[in-house]
């Protein structure tokens, strides 16, 4: 999810995740990703 977020958001696309949609190999991961997402691309997480 994190590499297509950042492609769409290059691209100018408003971003939304929805937390439980999406996975990750381990907790700390999954983690990681939203938290950049909200800070680095202004997502919106839900």
């Amino acid at each position: 999810m994190l590499h297509t977020a950042i492609d769409a958001y290059n691209k100018g696309f408003r971003i939304l995740v929805y937390e439980k949609a999406v996975a990750s190999l381990n907790e700390q991961g999954h983690k990681f990703a939203l938290q950049h997402v909200k800070s680095c691309l202004q997502a919106k997480v839900e």
